[in-house]
């Protein structure tokens, strides 16, 4: 999306180019395999990047776990990669239980 934080729009385009590369030229296990290993990295990454931001009303911290869904989702879009270890969502709903 047009509004979503450009670390996170960035992260996508990334990713996404590394999968069709990956994709084209290994096979699904290891492409599988490097994913799962970016996926790990991603949980632990992303909280820290996000670490100083500390949205102070609902709707600010509604926007963090809005583009933290995106990021989530566009990789779980991933033809033939599992994104089951990743956990980012569950961070940014533990740090922002008031956002839907």
């Amino acid at each position: 999306g047009a509004s979503n934080c450009q670390f996170i729009v960035d992260s996508i385009k990334n990713i996404t180019t590394m999968h069709k590369v990956l994709s084209a030229q290994l096979p699904p296990e290891q492409v599988q395999e490097i994913f799962s290993r970016i996926f790990d990295l991603l949980n632990h990454k992303v909280p820290d990047y996000f670490a100083s931001v500390d949205p102070s009303t609902p709707a600010g911290q509604q926007r963090v776990l809005d583009d933290i869904q995106y990021l989530s989702h566009s990789l779980d879009r991933l033809r033939g990669v599992s994104a089951a270890n990743l956990k980012l969502e569950d961070h940014f709903r533990t740090r922002f239980p008031n956002a839907k």
